[in-house]
């Protein structure tokens, strides 16, 4: 199959020609040695062929520098920054439920923001991810980015948009960096919060009650996942100095209708405190629920938001 292909082997499968798996780490690895790009193993196997292996390698399957995952097939891409907890994996979720929503499938290609901060460190991987989007946002087949949380201020590090005016940038509850901290910062902050703003202050001790931290299982990274990490704070640091080029193309933010307590609380006009890197004309929409289930239990609204921008029968 590999060594004298026949015209046909790009379709003939991996395994049924001898393959297994002893022979599939071999071969990731030799590319790995030679060629400096990681296999993703599970997207190989989902077309064990050839022409399965030149998708992998091509473009945003696989990069040695930011490690990807990627959800649902078709045409069409949306490439996805997560938050600081840095979990590609939350976003299967709204790859399953956006599919079912547009008229031709759409893959989100999702990057791996813990495990690339394990690797270069703070000021490597905001670079990495930097250079990733500069050549994944250029792609004619990528419709735009979705950032989730802090992996939103990504967008803002130069202007991507600006050779394809027509890119989308979701920003799905993003805000300018706010460095973790202590409960007794947090306590203060929700008092000056009532101070400021008591009329809100109902919705936001709900929200405050709904409010939790990601819940952490084996296999997550230890870089992002901890809530108490120095590399947290020294990235929540390091994106607020850099991300401050405005966004050229369509923008539309997906933000709560109330924050936790401890949270800022922003107007509707100030875009989330972004308006200045967003533009006025950018579309806010408002959702339900905490910060921690938009990609959870509230992951068919956010799903619908991003839909109604990519597909006409979402619109329907």
């Amino acid at each position: 199959m590999f060594v004298n292909p026949s015209p046909d082997a790009g379709r003939v499968d991996f395994f049924e020609s001898g393959g297994h798996s002893m022979l599939l780490l071999r071969m990731a690895a030799w590319i790995k040695s030679e060629h400096g790009r990681d296999l993703v193993l599970a997207e190989f196997l989902k077309q064990p062929t050839l022409d399965g292996l030149a998708r992998c390698l091509d473009g945003l399957a696989a990069s040695p520098d930011v490690p990807v995952q990627s959800f649902g097939e078709g045409p069409r891409t949306i490439v996805c920054v997560p938050g600081s907890y840095g979990r590609a994996l939350a976003f299967e979720r709204l790859a399953m439920a956006l599919n079912e929503r547009t008229d031709e499938p759409v893959r989100l290609v999702c990057y791996e923001l813990w495990n690339t901060v394990e690797r270069l460190g703070v000021h490597g991987a905001i670079e990495a991810v930097r250079a990733r989007l500069r050549d994944d946002l250029v792609r004619p087949e990528v419709a735009g980015v979705a950032g989730y949380s802090l992996g939103g201020m990504f967008a803002f590090l130069e202007d991507f948009a600006a050779d394809r005016p027509g890119l989308h940038l979701w920003l799905i509850d993003s805000y300018p960096p706010i460095p973790p901290r202590s409960r007794w910062h947090k306590a203060m902050r929700a008092a000056l919060n009532a101070c400021r703003a008591p009329m809100t202050l109902p919705g936001a001790l709900a929200a405050s009650v709904g409010s939790r931290a990601p819940s952490q299982s084996a296999g997550d990274g230890t870089a992002l996942a901890n809530s108490d990490h120095p590399d947290r704070w020294s990235l929540h640091h390091r994106l607020g100095e850099l991300a401050r080029t405005p966004w050229s193309g369509e923008t539309t933010l997906i933000a709560l209708r109330r924050k936790p307590l401890w949270m800022p609380h922003y107007t509707p006009a100030s875009m989330n405190g972004l308006v200045s890197l967003v533009g006025s004309r950018a579309t806010r929409v408002s959702v339900n629920g905490p910060h921690t289930e938009l990609l959870k239990s509230r992951v068919e609204e956010v799903a619908g938001v991003l839909a109604s921008a990519i597909s006409p029968r979402s619109n329907a």
